[in-house]
């Protein structure tokens, strides 16, 4: 306390404390206390080390609670996405199934673009059966973005927006998803059926958007003498 409050010498501060906090690695009161002064430092290898040895002297449970901790600080305090991506890995080697820590990885690797990382983590939601329905439909979302636009592998795409059309049939975000992967994979007939109800469920701009992609699989199909119709109808 000497070497921090009164000589104000933070160099010496930390040295002091390093040589308390090795003593006694997992006194939490020295662990907070060395921690404080290496963020203000940013010294980001030095807090590395200090916490692998304060997280191999405590149990388990408190074991995750740091790496979450230190999760936030690289990411809050230290703008290190990276170094928080680690920190949260650390964390489902303890609890594999911890959805929220999931998540907040996928994030992260989405925001770094480790796409295929970032694939894993929120299919691993998935399969988590008793999972938080908020987080599972956040999660199905996220990965249905990076099957459609990232990978562009459709066939995987499909089953997750057949359980969300199953359960709520007249979703038309997920209708209009679907309708657009099958337009992608040029089952045209598909798509036209998939549209043609999603026209009777939407208004105002959406419905124009919709009757558009009709009149252009009306097109694709060579039912042009349909298109007049629904270009009328566009236009009402």
């Amino acid at each position: 306390t000497v070497a921090r409050d009164k000589l104000n010498q933070p160099d010496l501060a930390i040295e002091y404390f390093k040589q308390a906090f090795m003593l006694a690695p997992q006194q939490m009161e020295c662990y907070v206390q060395l921690l404080e002064l290496l963020k203000k430092k940013h010294d980001i290898v030095a807090i590395d080390g200090i916490l692998q040895i304060h997280t191999h002297s405590i149990s388990r449970e408190n074991q995750v609670m740091r790496y979450r901790e230190m999760a936030d600080i690289y990411l809050n305090e230290f703008n290190e996405p990276v170094q928080a991506i680690v920190k949260l890995k650390q964390v489902l080697e303890v609890e594999h199934d911890n959805v929220e820590v999931l998540m907040k990885l996928a994030q992260l690797e989405i925001g770094e673009k480790h796409y295929s990382e970032a694939r894993t983590a929120l299919e691993n939601i998935l399969d988590i059966k008793d999972a938080d329905p908020v987080i599972l439909a956040q999660a199905r979302e996220k990965l249905l973005d990076l099957y459609i636009d990232v990978f562009g592998t459709y066939e995987h795409a499909i089953p997750l927006l057949q359980d969300t059309l199953a359960s709520n049939p007249n979703d038309t975000e997920a209708m209009e998803r679907m309708a657009n992967v099958y337009f992608a994979q040029s089952r045209m007939s598909e798509s036209l059926a998939l549209f043609l109800r999603l026209n009777t469920l939407v208004h105002g701009t959406d419905k124009v958007r919709v009757l558009l992609q009709i009149a252009s699989l009306y097109k694709a199909l060579n039912q042009n003498d349909k298109i007049g119709d629904i270009m009328h109808e566009a236009a009402e």
